[in-house]
């Protein structure tokens, strides 16, 4: 067989519209880790408390943009798995490691005490030297899943979370890719497969939260570990990577559907009004599903479906709009400076949590947060992650990649050919 040369493939055409939008979902999930600190007008309330479902919108969206940018190379096989995990990994773990050493600085220096007694009252269990040292490692080396507990999830960097759980889908994915092309589905087929992986996932979900609500108490196995049935949820379903996977296959299977819309559609006329409606019903139906009230009895359940899967299909079809482009949001979100923050989000993403620790450290001392205050953070959050996109991040991924390859003897001869 010959030899696979990425350097020689053609590169698929960008979509800065969609690099532009990460920084908009990034920012949603600052926006619901400030709130509990920030003074906002009560109409935004509902909106910033959904913005951790930016997390779903980063899932479906490394979906779409990983099967864009290697539908060739898992057409028919997974022999070339080894180079896209080294691509991969060049990608998400410096700046993740970078956030890690970010955090424990931070957590040492100035917010261990209040840490202490959070995770303390969260799994009745004293922190010790040795488990927030076996923490820390359990966190470095992206292993939260296999010990979901408060000291592992909360101690270091909140927002880490996250990035194991895209690991796993790494490692699924070709295997998931190649599985879907050889199949050779029509389009209603693909639509049935999404849907269908929705549904599933979102029953598994419904039905293992209803358990650890019906059966969670502070004397369960649950309960040694975690204080409130909220806390279980979090910890034991919504960070779970096997239960995330749907909305990363659905964002495969969006871009399987774009892709072939694309080239059926090559010379037709510009169809722009009827995406500019569609990204605007797709946004009012989010704003809808953040603001509706629901009785006390669901207030548990709808928080997490809000979280975790009701805005799967907004944010499904939000990405597939937003890639067609032609509209003034995907010109918008184009615009160089928002593509600068959408490339950054990933840095904001991982250094906010441990900067927003030093405010929740003052605010428990007894200080009195002004908003000039908490803008300043803010501002200096933004700051810090473009700074470390362009001086840490992007750097550190073109030398891990040059090293993977020259140990690997790969052909690939330009590591920018590699996304």
């Amino acid at each position: 067989m010959t030899e696979f040369d990425p350097k020689n493939a053609p590169r698929p055409q960008a979509l800065p519209a969609l690099t532009g939008a990460r920084f908009i979902a990034a920012a949603s999930v600052v926006g619901y880790h400030y709130q509990s600190i920030m003074h906002c007008p009560a109409w935004l309330d509902p909106l910033l408390g959904s913005g951790r479902s930016g997390v779903c919108f980063f899932y479906i969206l490394s979906g779409f943009i990983l099967t864009y940018n290697y539908q060739s190379w898992f057409s028919t096989n997974t022999a070339r798995w080894k180079l896209f995990a080294e691509a991969r990994l060049a990608r998400v773990y410096p700046m993740y490691f970078v956030s890690m050493l970010l955090a424990l600085i931070i957590v040492m220096s100035w917010c261990l005490p209040r840490y202490r007694t959070l995770l303390e009252e969260s799994s009745y269990s004293h922190l010790t030297p040795g488990n927030m040292t076996g923490s820390f490692l359990v966190d470095t080396l992206c292993l939260q899943p296999l010990m979901p507990s408060p000291e592992v999830e909360l101690l270091w960097n909140a927002a880490n979370w996250s990035i194991p759980c895209e690991l796993f889908f790494y490692l699924c994915f070709p295997v998931f890719l190649v599985w879907l092309n050889r199949r050779k589905m029509t389009r209603r087929g693909l639509i049935a497969t999404a849907v269908a992986i929705y549904a599933v996932q979102s029953l598994v979900f419904i039905s293992i939260a209803a358990a650890i609500a019906r059966y969670w108490t502070a004397g369960s196995m649950l309960g040694r570990f975690t204080v409130t049935r909220y806390l279980a949820t979090d910890l034991f379903v919504y960070r779970s990577p096997i239960l995330r996977f749907g909305e990363f296959a659905v964002g495969v299977i969006v871009c399987l559907l774009f892709m072939e819309e694309r080239e059926r559609e090559i010379g037709s006329s510009n169809q722009s009004w009827k995406r500019t409606a569609g990204i605007v019903l797709c946004l009012l139906g989010i704003v809808l599903v953040a603001s509706v009230e629901v009785p006390a009895a669901w207030y548990h359940a709808m928080t997490w479906l809000r979280a975790f899967t009701l805005f799967t299909p907004f944010y499904a079809m939000l990405i597939l709009l937003l890639a067609r482009g032609g509209t003034i949001f995907t010109r918008l979100l184009s615009w160089r400076p928002i593509e600068l923050l959408g490339e950054s989000s990933y840095s904001l993403y991982l250094i906010h949590t441990p900067i927003l620790a030093i405010l929740l450290y003052k605010l428990r001392s007894g200080r009195v947060l002004s908003g000039i205050e908490i803008a300043s953070y803010l501002g200096a959050t933004l700051i810090a992650s473009i700074f470390c996109f362009k001086w840490i991040e992007t750097p550190a991924r073109k030398k891990w990649r040059a090293l993977a390859l020259k140990w690997s003897g790969s052909a690939v001869k330009d590591v920018r050919q590699i996304a």
